[in-house]
């Protein structure tokens, strides 16, 4: 009989001992054992096919890496194929990611978004309207065609809701498009000393937004808004005059940028009028003729100085 210890392996197979001591110490040895035998590794498709759904859904690489605290190259890696077998901790922190996981700056379809503000604006709402609603200046509503940010999507879903539950509604432009309304709101604003016409405009009233006179090309209603505005202005001859100098953008004098390339332009030194020119001349042809000798004398002087300087 040997002196084995009870309680080990060795004394439950060489001794025979079928004490519980030496069960116990045999059923942990072949647990550990089968533990042992287990794959560490396994096949990365699971875990990269799982990845490209994810992207998919509008979660970005970082936002993954983030969340299943794994890194970015590892990540990427995986993506790239050139990662073909993972831990299989790794795969079970992948799969835990899902859809919910999206970040609030991560991109979506923008499809879904814009069939919302197509609703809205059949309520009554402008773009400027939902802009200011969402805690933007007002002016214009930038979002793209294809994909918005995860957090502007649910801001317009929740401007959505709350006008189904009227608890919104669109910002009453109207006050602004009318004649004794807008004239009043002129007249409480005393204008002291010397202005110019740009602060005797209509378009300066406190009631009349920025935005209406830069409407999008498809949206007629804002457009109409801001020539109604325009009527009852007393400064929009030198408004138009002004937009046709400088070729601004925009609603300017009751017209638009397309109505104004048929007019005739005057001329930016002179003033004369000179008929429609292409785009890249704002001069008559005596001014363009003058500019053209100045600047070239203006060359010949700085040639000879630094001819000058350099003997």
């Amino acid at each position: 009989m040997t002196g084995r210890q009870h309680g080990t392996r060795a004394k439950y197979v060489s001794d025979k001992c079928r004490c519980d001591a030496c069960r116990e110490a045999n059923r942990l040895y072949h647990h550990v054992a089968k533990v042992r035998r287990a794959p560490t590794t396994v096949d990365a498709a699971a875990a990269r096919k799982h990845i490209k759904e994810l992207r998919l859904a509008g979660i970005g690489r970082r936002r993954i890496a983030e969340v299943s605290g794994l890194s970015l190259s590892a990540v990427c890696k995986i993506i790239s194929g050139e990662t073909e077998r993972i831990r299989v901790s790794t795969e079970r922190a992948l799969l835990s990611v899902h859809g919910r996981s999206q970040a609030d700056h991560g991109y979506v379809d923008a499809g879904p978004t814009w069939d919302i503000i197509a609703k809205l604006l059949e309520a009554g709402w402008t773009k400027g309207g939902i802009d200011a609603a969402l805690g933007g200046r007002g002016r214009a509503l930038q979002l793209k065609k294809d994909r918005i940010t995860a957090v502007k999507a649910k801001a317009i879903a929740e401007l959505w809701e709350r006008q189904q539950q009227g608890q919104a509604s669109p910002p009453d432009e109207s006050l602004a498009m009318r004649t004794g309304q807008l004239y009043r709101s002129l007249e409480d604003r005393p204008w002291e000393g010397t202005v110019t016409w740009m602060r005797r405009a209509a378009c300066k009233s406190p009631h009349v937004p920025n935005h209406m006179f830069f409407p999008h090309q498809s949206d007629e209603r804002t457009l109409a808004a801001a020539v109604e505005v325009c009527a009852i202005c007393n400064v929009s001859a030198e408004c138009l005059a002004y937009a046709l100098r400088n070729r601004c953008v925009g609603v300017w004098g009751g017209t638009t940028d397309e109505q104004r390339k048929g007019m005739a332009k005057p001329c930016v030194d002179c003033g004369t009028d000179v008929g429609v020119r292409p785009a890249h001349s704002q001069r008559c042809a005596p001014c363009q003729e003058t500019e053209r000798r100045r600047q070239k004398y203006a060359y010949a002087r700085e040639v000879a100085r630094y001819r000058e300087v350099a003997s």
